[in-house]
């Protein structure tokens, strides 16, 4: 990625709506597909189809980040939320997005959760009509309740959405050309993709020692990078999981016997593989 911003501006990461991830080894200024705007925003309004195409791409906000599950609801911390809104619905099924000030009983969540895969599970946001998660349940025709108790119009948090879109520039990370935002939906769009196909992997087996830093960081997934492991003690590892959700008959030897009659030899190979690099 080029080290220049190639347009005017200081580059950043958390203030903007449309920001890259905290990729593992690489700086946020190298990284950032936003930057901040010198002057004014510019006369140009952001168009329904960015909209529709932010929608698609599920991108925005923290994308990358944990999946909580189980939830109904989500409140920031500090928004009023009336008693009724609450009932029949236990501690575990209130999200609490960090804030400040005071908040009834729930699960308080981890600063960069994805909103999009969090959201889409519940049946109301509690929020002020700038958060970006108030923002995000709009596009998701979730209804986004404020802190004065009323819905907010979907329209208005498209139109705030827009504005938000709007108040920065945008550039290629590895380039450092300027781009438009469809620009930086698509680049932000890629790495989705990229994460999400990494998303589950139990463990990376059969790499040699100078390569898994690179490889540590290419396995990341938005949350963390899998544990290096031989291929035996991965598979079980990923069993385990499997298992654990309700796949399989829970009988690891079985399993085993039933998968690749390569694994053991494999792993054999693997660990002779390893053993020789150390001794060398």
């Amino acid at each position: 990625m080029d080290r220049q911003a190639g347009a005017s501006g200081r580059l950043t990461r958390m203030s903007f709506f449309l920001r890259s991830p905290p990729f593992p080894q690489v700086a946020p200024s190298l990284a950032a597909v936003s930057m901040a705007l010198d002057g004014p925003p510019p006369s140009d309004d952001v168009s329904d189809a960015v909209i529709d195409l932010l929608r698609a791409a599920r991108v925005g906000g923290s994308f990358w980040g944990a999946r909580p599950v189980g939830l109904s609801l989500l409140l920031r911390i500090g928004t009023p939320v009336a008693p009724e809104a609450l009932a029949g619905l236990d501690p575990h099924e209130i999200g609490l997005l960090p804030g400040a000030g005071e908040a009834p009983r729930g699960r308080t969540l981890p600063p960069d959760c994805d909103p999009w895969a969090t959201i889409a599970g519940v049946r109301a946001v509690h929020a002020a009509e700038q958060d970006e998660w108030a923002l995000v349940a709009g596009l998701l025709s979730v209804p986004v309740i404020g802190p004065d108790g009323a819905p907010i119009d979907p329209a208005r948090l498209r139109a705030l959405l827009k504005a938000r879109i709007a108040g920065a520039l945008y550039r290629d990370p590895f380039s450092g050309l300027p781009i438009d935002a469809a620009g930086a939906i698509g680049q932000l769009a890629d790495w989705r993709r990229h994460l999400d196909g990494n998303r589950g992997l139990a463990a990376a087996s059969g790499m040699a020692f100078w390569k898994r830093e690179a490889i540590r960081a290419f396995l990341w997934d938005g949350v963390r990078s899998p544990p290096f492991l031989s291929a035996a003690r991965g598979l079980r590892i990923q069993m385990a999981d499997l298992i654990g959700a309700g796949v399989g008959s829970g009988d690891f030897g079985t399993v085993l016997e039933e998968l690749s009659p390569g694994v053991q030899r494999l792993s054999e190979e693997t660990d002779n593989l390893l053993a020789e690099e150390t001794r060398q």
